[in-house]
């Protein structure tokens, strides 16, 4: 089995690229992807520690886009790409002044926290709502990141503050100009109406997607064959994973997500075949 969506500490997980390869051997999975949301970078350490512990490693990342607004995974991506780390700075630059004014509101609500707080969060330089969430659940204002997001920074919420999101053409092109494949990521989060989602699968490929992931976490077992049979129809690879954090999601586990998610081998090995034909172009 293999599990395609996993983030590091070097954004919203609590393991390290070190620590998820190796977690993975000992849960028998066979490779992984780790997808951090808006960079790569974790990606070197993780190749370089993956090829001495002889085990299969796909690098990718998550980012969020607009026009129409999705999540997008890409695979495969030359780090080096230097267009591609552009836009990511870009974003990440976003992504710190956002932080900045969710934690203002969060003062005025009355709530006694500072960046310092959430620095403290982690290790690494890439910083975002579950970090804030975190310090708050450290500070003894709730009792978990869930009801942290629920009550406070989840969308619509007193302390919630949006971002700049590159565009779903930008997104794409980025990622397949870096030699990678996008990937439509957790379709069913987009909506609950399966036919916004065919549109939305339908614009977006359009516009150059070539796959979507089809066995998630949060995916029922009537969602994942639909669109693993409308990947079948529209000439799209399907892929899977569980959407991993670690402690930030305690209830997800890795390669099974909540006892739900099997992603096979195969699934693994298409993906890179498409990679490594995307990436000779």
């Amino acid at each position: 089995m293999v599990d395609l969506h996993v983030h590091s500490t070097f954004s919203d997980g609590t393991l390290t690229p070190k620590q998820l390869i190796d977690l993975a051997k000992n849960l028998g999975l066979t490779c992984i992807a780790i997808t951090d949301h808006d960079t790569t970078a974790g990606l070197c350490i993780a190749a370089e520690y993956a090829k001495r512990s002889c085990f299969s490693f796909i690098p990718g990342l998550e980012i969020s886009v607009d026009e129409p607004r999705a999540h997008l995974l890409g695979y495969g991506i030359d780090t080096g790409y230097s267009p591609l780390q552009r836009a990511l700075e870009r974003v990440a630059a976003s992504r710190s002044k956002r932080n900045e004014r969710i934690v203002r509101r969060l003062q005025e609500l009355g709530y006694g926290i500072t960046m310092a707080d959430v620095r403290a969060q982690s290790d690494e330089e890439i910083l975002g709502r579950p970090h804030i969430a975190r310090a708050l659940v450290e500070k003894r204002y709730f009792d978990s990141t869930a009801a942290v997001f629920d009550q406070l920074i989840g969308p619509g919420r007193p302390a919630y503050v949006d971002r700049e999101r590159l565009t779903a053409k930008e997104g794409i092109a980025l990622i397949r100009n870096a030699g990678g494949v996008a990937v439509l990521a957790h379709p069913g989060l987009l909506s609950t109406d399966i036919r916004e989602i065919e549109d939305r699968i339908r614009v977006l490929t359009e516009l150059g997607l070539q796959g979507i992931e089809a066995v998630y976490t949060e995916h029922s077992d009537g969602l994942t064959k639909h669109l693993i049979n409308l990947a079948s129809a529209t000439g799209l690879i399907w892929t899977g994973g569980t959407d991993f954090h670690g402690d930030n999601k305690p209830d997800i586990s890795l390669g099974t997500g909540r006892g739900n998610v099997m992603v096979p081998d195969e699934v693994a090995e298409r993906l890179l075949s498409l990679i490594r034909s995307s990436s000779s172009r």
